[in-house]
C-alpha cells in the first residue's frame, strides 16, 4: 500500500520551487535547485513530483487560483468602466510583478498542444468576461466610449500589462537603466496602462 503523502513536506517543496523560480526565473530553475532549497534529496522530491513540469504546473496553478478569481470578479463586477480598468490593471500587474516567471511559463504551456494544464485550471476557476463585454457594449451604445470590440479592449489591457514584464531584461538593456529604475517603471505602469487605455477609448 502506498504511503500517505506528508503534506508538510509537499508544501515545503512547493514553497521552495516558488522561491527558486522567483530568483532564477522559470527556464533556469532546476530540480536539484529546488531539492537543495527544500533541504531534501532528489529521491524525496521525485516521490512527490516525478517531473519538473508537474511541479511547475502545481506552483502556477496555485498562483492562478489565488489571483484569477479576484481579477475576474473585478472585471465582471459593478464598478464604472474606467474605474474597473484602473483596478483590474493594478491587480494584474501586481500579480505579474510578484510572480515574474509566470508569463514565460504560460507562453510555454500555451504552445504545448497536448498540455492539460490550462484546461484543468479553466475547469476549476470557470473564467469568463461576459460582464465586462456587456458593460463595454452598453458604454459604446451610450457614446461614453468609442466603438471598439470588447475582446480587442481586453487583449489590449492584458498585453500592455504582461509584455513589459516579459521583456524586462531587453527594455532595461536598450534603455540603459539599472534594476531599481526598471522595477520602478514597471510599478508606474499600474497607472500608465490604465490612463493610456482610458484616454484612447474615451469618446
Amino acid at each position: 500500500m502506498k504511503a500517505k503523502m506528508n503534506e508538510s513536506t509537499k508544501e515545503q517543496i512547493i514553497r521552495a520551487a516558488y522561491d527558486v523560480m522567483i530568483e532564477k526565473g522559470f527556464s533556469d530553475t532546476k530540480m536539484q535547485d529546488i531539492a537543495d532549497r527544500a533541504g531534501i534529496n532528489r529521491t524525496v522530491l521525485n516521490y512527490y513530483f516525478r517531473t519538473r513540469d508537474k511541479l511547475y504546473q502545481k506552483v502556477a496553478s496555485d498562483i492562478l487560483h489565488q489571483g484569477m478569481p479576484q481579477m475576474f470578479e473585478t472585471l465582471n463586477g459593478d464598478l464604472p468602466l474606467f474605474e474597473k480598468i484602473a483596478v483590474f490593471t493594478e491587480q494584474h500587474i501586481n500579480t505579474i510583478l510578484k510572480n515574474p516567471f509566470m508569463p514565460l511559463f504560460m507562453v510555454s504551456e500555451i504552445h504545448k498542444t497536448d498540455s492539460p494544464f490550462f484546461q484543468s485550471v479553466i475547469d476549476n476557476i470557470k473564467p469568463n468576461i461576459d460582464g465586462f463585454v456587456t458593460q463595454v457594449e452598453k458604454e459604446i451604445a451610450l457614446k461614453h466610449i468609442i466603438p471598439i470590440h470588447p475582446i480587442q479592449l481586453y487583449i489590449n489591457i492584458i498585453s500592455l500589462c504582461v509584455y513589459p514584464v516579459m521583456g524586462k531584461p531587453l527594455f532595461s538593456m536598450f534603455a540603459g537603466i539599472d534594476e531599481p529604475a526598471m522595477t520602478q517603471l514597471l510599478e508606474d505602469r499600474k497607472k500608465e496602462v490604465a490612463q493610456m487605455i482610458i484616454k484612447l477609448i474615451k469618446a
